[in-house]
């Protein structure tokens, strides 16, 4: 929910879950700044601790995913810190961690800011007191993954934190304008009604559209889905069965 301090804040009612998470589409290239204000109100813990995601080339954050994210705790004891990773598929790899027990404390707000450059540099510093005095708190280079097409937020909490949870101020600069058409890199058929079309970039899913596919031999394209893994990866049903 938006709250009466126009902070994003986590509001899950009955309790129900152990995660939740929230994303939408945002496009970035290799050279990209990020910023963000957080707030938990507890001390975090392994159950309860957050992510956010800088970049992802897909938009359910729990799931298999390349891209980039930020996590605040998650370490047992008092060793939480802020810490850079990179997320290839299901494995994650930690790039940069800042000051161990920095965020180990309940109610203490923090700004983030995330620098990378062309050349795959990765810049993680925070002002530890949510304000803009941003100190350095280290360095990685990386260029895995280049491009983005998701931005987002995974909270994991138990019962009693489903409501502490607070974000704001949110910055993606500059957000990329892809002017280049999509290029096919293979079309599959992997059923006598269904072909799958690789693509050499992500597809944004809000522009799909049954009209801009064809095939040749008297069928027509019933439904046009994008994989759930893989944002590049099409899947195409047929009204009839294909001709060997």
């Amino acid at each position: 929910i938006v709250n009466t301090d126009l902070n994003l804040q986590l509001n899950d009612e009955d309790a129900s879950e152990t995660s939740s998470q929230l994303s939408t589409a945002v496009a970035t290239a290799d050279s990209t700044n990020w910023e963000f204000w957080l707030r938990q109100d507890f001390s975090p813990s392994a159950s309860n601790f957050s992510k956010i995601y800088l970049s992802a080339n897909s938009n359910d954050l729990n799931g298999s995913l390349n891209g980039y994210y930020i996590q605040v705790g998650g370490i047992s004891g008092g060793d939480d810190a802020l810490e850079l990773y990179k997320q290839t598929s299901t494995s994650s790899e930690l790039l940069i961690s800042g000051e161990v027990g920095a965020v180990a404390d309940e109610s203490i707000p923090i700004r983030v800011r995330v620098q990378r450059d062309g050349a795959g540099n990765w810049e993680l510093l925070v002002d530890y007191t949510g304000g803009t005095n941003f100190v350095l708190q280290g360095t990685a280079q990386d260029g895995t993954h280049n491009l983005g097409s998701f931005f987002g937020i995974v909270c994991n909490y138990t019962a009693t934190r489903s409501d502490k949870f607070f974000l704001d101020d949110f910055l993606i600069d500059p957000l990329f304008v892809d002017n280049t058409a999509p290029e096919l890199i293979a079309a599959t058929d992997i059923a006598a009604d269904k072909i799958d079309l690789l693509f050499n970039e992500p597809i944004e899913v809000s522009s799909l559209a049954i009209s801009q596919f064809s095939i040749s031999g008297g069928l027509n394209i019933t439904a046009a889905e994008p994989d759930n893994a893989n944002s590049s990866l099409l899947h195409l049903t047929l009204d009839g069965a294909m001709t060997s």
